[in-house]
């Protein structure tokens, strides 16, 4: 498509109503990305990985860095592509100067066409949506519908915690900061805002076996209490200023609200 030509439709759109964001779904990890987001207000990444095979393609040719085409562009066909690809657009601002966008996922609600094998299932549709939120993403919008039933109801009852204060007000107040959890960087994501006297915790284990041992997420700031799990159902303590919890289920996405000392 021609670089001209989401800008011109961005200028047209605003013209006919000036309060309509455009949003624009770049399906490529950097194909020209300068020029094609430059026609959006939001940026929204299609990072579709569930059920492919990411190195040969249906059309009886490699997948790699510079051709073929996979279903989901240069991933690895787990969960981490999408936090890896949202930080690779806003990596892209940075180099280019630009304003940060706001960012939406677009998740994967469906299989076929001889790219993706099966659907995610209910954990790791769970799973891909908060690695999204851990990057700042600040919205969710499904690219077909009707999906699967299955799905649906996960994304619903993702959707009713999410959209609801107290989380709302987290995930759309400020950027969230990364939490980095020692010996399990490669399957653990953890993130954290801060609203005042409460701060909201995001720990997101993305890997398929549980893990036995007890995890501790250490804490940046000082918490007095743990005010609930809003999400996930899972037992954590607030023990020495972390976050511990005795073993942690695979593909698990937790919310914790907390209590903090705040600075006069």
């Amino acid at each position: 498509m021609p670089f001209d030509k989401t800008p011109a439709a961005q200028a047209l759109i605003h013209e006919l109503d000036p309060y309509h964001p455009v949003a624009i779904t770049l399906n490529c990890q950097d194909y020209y990305f300068g020029a094609y987001a430059a026609g959006g207000d939001i940026l929204m990444e299609d990072v579709y990985p569930i059920g492919i095979n990411s190195t040969f393609s249906k059309w009886g040719t490699v997948c790699n860095t510079t051709l073929g085409d996979c279903g989901c562009d240069n991933c690895a066909g787990v969960v981490q592509d999408v936090a890896s690809r949202l930080d690779d657009l806003s990596q892209y601002e940075v180099w280019l100067g630009r304003w940060p966008l706001p960012k939406f996922h677009n998740p994967q609600v469906f299989h076929g066409e001889d790219y993706w094998q099966r659907d995610p299932t209910a954990a790791e549709a769970q799973v891909m949506n908060a690695l999204a939120f851990n990057r700042g993403a600040t919205g969710i919008f499904g690219w077909t519908w009707p999906g699967s039933a299955t799905l649906f109801e996960v994304h619903s009852q993702m959707a009713s915690v999410v959209t609801s204060a107290p989380v709302a007000d987290f995930l759309l107040g400020g950027k969230p900061e990364k939490l980095v959890v020692e010996g399990y960087e490669e399957i653990l994501d953890a993130a954290y805002w801060v609203d005042g006297a409460k701060a909201l915790v995001s720990v997101v284990h993305g890997g398929y076996e549980d893990i036995p041992d007890s995890v501790s997420v250490a804490l940046p700031v000082s918490a007095t209490g743990i005010e609930a799990v809003v999400f996930g159902g899972l037992e954590w303590e607030l023990l020495g200023g972390q976050l511990v919890i005795g073993e942690l289920p695979a593909m698990s996405v937790s919310f914790i609200i907390l209590n903090i000392k705040t600075t006069m």
